[in-house]
Formats: C-alpha cells, sequence, structure tokens
C-alpha cells in the first residue's frame, strides 16, 4: 500500500497513521465483500484464489510495516522531548492497531481457502451455508 512507504522521509505526522489505518479499514472491507460475494454467486473455485491473493497481499503489507521505524519518525515531528515522548506512545498505538488488522485479516481469510473446498467436495451451496452461518450468533469463522 503506497500510503505506507516511508521511504526517504524525515518526519511522518499522525494523521498519516490516520490515513493509512482508514485505507488499510476499507481494503479489508472489499476483500470481505468480494470473497462473500463468490460464496453467495457460488463461485467457490474463485474463493481459495481470491483468498490466498489477499492473503498474500495482506502478509506483504504487513512485512512493509516497520513500526518501529514509523513511531520513530512521527517522534522527530517534534522539537521538545516530552512532546516527541507523547507523539511516540500515540503512534505505537496507532501502528500497533494497523500492524494487528493485517495480522487479523490473514487469520480471517486463511480459513475461507479451505472452507470453499470443503464446501465443494460436500456439495453444500455457497449461498446456503452464508444464509445459515449469517444465522449463528457465535459463528466461528468470518464471512
Amino acid at each position: 500500500m503506497e500510503a505506507m512507504a516511508i521511504r526517504k522521509e524525515t518526519t511522518v505526522p499522525t494523521e498519516r497513521l490516520d490515513l493509512i489505518w482508514t485505507l488499510s479499514s476499507a481494503k479489508w472491507l472489499c476483500e470481505d465483500a468480494e470473497l462473500r460475494a463468490l460464496f453467495v454467486s457460488e463461485d467457490l473455485a474463485h474463493v481459495d484464489e481470491y483468498a490466498a491473493h489477499y492473503i498474500n497481499d495482506n502478509l506483504k503489507c504487513l512485512d512493509q510495516l516497520n513500526p518501529d521505524a514509523i513511531t520513530r519518525l512521527v517522534a522527530a515531528g517534534e522539537n521538545d522531548l516530552t512532546k516527541s515522548v507523547a507523539k511516540r506512545r500515540e503512534a505505537v498505538g496507532l501502528v500497533g492497531g494497523i500492524a494487528n488488522g493485517f495480522a487479523r485479516a490473514v487469520e480471517n481469510f486463511s480459513p475461507q481457502q479451505s472452507l470453499s473446498r470443503a464446501l465443494v467436495e460436500d456439495g453444500t451451496s455457497g449461498r446456503t451455508f452464508v444464509q445459515a452461518a449469517s444465522k449463528e450468533k457465535k459463528a466461528n469463522f468470518s464471512l
């Protein structure tokens, strides 16, 4: 994700972390919706392919995310030591949330690969499965 590329920057404003969070959240929402649409449209053959792509993409983003470097760059924007430390602490929470989001996305997409294969093997409709799963209050999977 281009917003996370910090290449030669000497400072990163906190607002940039908000942008990364917003874009990442939108990305995860779209990926989840697309997989759900594939299940509902009975295109189970492509669920495995798309889920694998999303897993790899989220792992790549997670790998590109360097929390220590980003929090140091956020702190570097402050001249006052006290404010610099406060900014870095704030950034640690924000960057940690972003990293956790990418990790959760990988965790959520992984079971969907095997789920699509299992539904095909069992001859179960993707639409029927999603409808049943939506009625469950304590489902152990994300759809």
